[in-house]
């Protein structure tokens, strides 16, 4: 499976793959921490492809919290 996610300019972010929305169902965020799902989209956030363009920051990125 191959998931994309890209922050927008507003802040939002899309995500795009074959299997772009993906239901994590948890109660906690403990839970959505240790799922599969939750990893396979850390693994690509640390593995990205730099194409070089001009980056955006998603609203949701913990790094600004």
């Amino acid at each position: 499976m191959k998931i994309c996610v890209y922050a927008q300019t507003d802040g939002s972010i899309l995500a795009s793959g074959s299997s772009s929305t993906i239901l994590i169902e948890a109660e906690s965020l403990e839970e959505i921490r240790n799922s599969s799902e939750y990893q396979t989209i850390v693994l690509a956030y640390e593995n990205e492809i730099d194409r070089g363009r001009v980056r955006s920051v998603s609203k949701y990125d913990v790094r600004m919290q």
